[in-house]
């Protein structure tokens, strides 16, 4: 009676080289660059965003400091 047990399967050092070069290839061909540009868009739009609130402020900040020591 044979019981399942893990297996074990023994790569050669080549079959494990070309399985590693079909990936980097594969990921390379564009697995990446669907995901990267998504995010780099999110990122530059979040950036310009907190590049505004950041400037409005600096000018509330100013016209408020201005307003209380006059001109």
């Amino acid at each position: 009676m044979l019981t399942k047990k893990n297996q074990i399967r023994i790569i050669k050092h080549a079959e494990r080289e070309d399985s590693r070069e079909a990936g980097l290839k594969k990921r390379h061909l564009g697995g990446r660059n669907r995901r990267e540009k998504p995010t780099r868009d999110a990122i530059t739009v979040i950036t310009e965003w907190i590049g505004e609130l950041r400037q409005k402020k600096a000018e509330e900040g100013t016209r408020g400091f201005q307003s209380l020591f006059g001109k």
